[in-house]
């Protein structure tokens, strides 16, 4: 899926463009990253978490809101796996920044993917300041040819309106986006929509390209282990680590 990913001020990462193409700009079936300890083979793994994260800020806000209650949480407060749980699967935008921007870096950190889906070529960034998004890009194909789908920045909100179906969600999505502007990303707006609403409700007001990008990223699964032997990730469906993954 992924052919090509660029990173700056990522933990330790400062600026890194890791090209994971095969011939024709195809991904690869299998990609292998090995160094030496230390050398940020994990951060950059790690890295496909924080897009994971970055998709689920709105469901995540929701879901700690559903968790706010005294008789649930009585008892849970002080628990140490129930906060390590809370830190590592509920993050918002902060947090993610908090987790991840480079120590004491003075510019912004920035994710950018380029990715095939079903052999149609595509572009997707992420960008942080110290404390919210200040730009957000999706290039992928819509008819024939790559075209901007959206572009988001601190002052301007600019969308290709053929990636909506339906011209009064589009108008109440464009008041979404102006609301959480900063505190969440298309997707994750997205993502909370299609997952609140009735089943179809969503895909039926969107262009099947869009949904397509979507649910790739929705899809994927993510399992990264450190040296120190702590691992973490993200299921395709849900926040649990797939442990037996390399036993099948």
């Amino acid at each position: 899926m992924f052919t090509r990913v660029k990173i700056k001020n990522y933990k330790s990462l400062i600026n890194l463009d890791v090209d994971l193409s095969a011939k024709k700009k195809q991904p690869k079936p299998l990609v292998v990253i090995y160094g030496e300890n230390g050398v940020g083979k994990s951060n950059f793994a790690t890295a496909f978490c924080t897009l994971c994260e970055s998709l689920r800020t709105m469901l995540a806000r929701t879901k700690l809101q559903k968790l706010i209650d005294k008789d649930k949480l009585e008892g849970l407060i002080y628990d140490e796996e129930f906060i390590k749980f809370i830190a590592e699967n509920l993050k918002d935008t902060e947090s993610i920044i908090k987790s991840c921007k480079t120590i004491n870096s003075t510019e912004n950190m920035s994710l950018e993917f380029e990715f095939v889906i079903e052999g149609r070529q595509g572009r997707y960034l992420i960008e942080y300041d110290d404390s919210k998004i200040v730009h957000e890009k999706l290039e992928y194909v819509l008819n024939k040819n790559r075209t901007l789908f959206f572009e988001i920045a601190e002052d301007k909100i600019k969308i290709n309106e053929k990636i909506f179906t339906d011209g009064e969600y589009l108008k109440y999505f464009y008041d979404l986006l102006e609301k959480y502007n900063g505190k969440h990303s298309f997707l994750s707006i997205l993502m909370f929509e299609d997952e609140g609403k009735a089943d179809g409700y969503v895909i039926q007001r969107i262009s099947e390209r869009l949904y397509e990008v979507l649910l790739s990223f929705m899809l994927m699964s993510v399992r990264v282990k450190s040296a120190f032997g702590l691992e973490r990730g993200f299921g395709a469906s849900c926040y649990k680590v797939f442990k037996n993954l390399g036993e099948g």
